[in-house]
């Protein structure tokens, strides 16, 4: 093939083969955006939460915490795709969840929550204690410390994680929300 230049003909301009045109794509798209919605206000608050955990507490039940933080990373797709849809069709407790959308997005953020969580624990590893040592001896109290100390200054890492849960999100469902929307089977 030649390169011929860069188009957008493929998203709007071809009325036969173009995503805006053809029911099925134009359906996993916005199945896609909707799950990368779900996936991001889910998995990003949950991920800073275990991300100050982690950073607080420290023994052995923290570190095990930490290793399950770090699975997705060691453990392939596949694989723990597979593992999901075994709990989810096998379990007797999860067997009412099934297979659609909410299976989907839980899927979702138990995969991509160690994204927000090794983000901010990496902030949260290079601001040190001193601002909420100062900030408690000016009177406030921890929750006050966190809403109005180490939220603005975790705010970039938080932001940086949210874009990186969406942005995998539609990176990994495109293909399989078009395989299922046009009722193919899928690997």
């Amino acid at each position: 093939s030649s390169f011929q230049g860069l188009s957008i003909r493929w998203y709007w301009g071809d009325k036969v083969n173009s995503i805006w045109y053809n029911p099925q794509l134009h359906s996993a798209i916005f199945q896609t955006l909707r799950l990368s919605c779900y996936t991001t206000i889910i998995a990003v608050p949950v991920g800073v939460a275990f991300a100050l955990g982690i950073n607080r507490w420290r023994d052995r039940i923290s570190a095990s915490f930490n290793f399950l933080m770090i699975l997705s990373f060691v453990v392939p797709e596949l694989i723990f795709g597979v593992a999901l849809y075994f709990i989810f069709t096998q379990m007797p407790g999860l067997r009412g969840v099934g297979l659609g959308t909410l299976a989907e997005v839980l899927g979702l953020v138990s995969w991509n929550l160690s994204w927000p969580a090794i983000i901010v624990q990496a902030r949260l590893v290079t601001l040190g204690k001193q601002y909420e040592e100062a900030a408690s001896d000016l009177g406030c109290t921890q929750l006050q410390t966190l809403r109005r100390v180490m939220l603005p200054l975790l705010m970039p890492a938080i932001f940086a994680s949210a874009i990186l849960v969406f942005a995998s999100v539609i990176d990994d469902f495109v293909v399989v929300d078009l395989l299922s929307s046009t009722g193919a089977t899928q690997p």
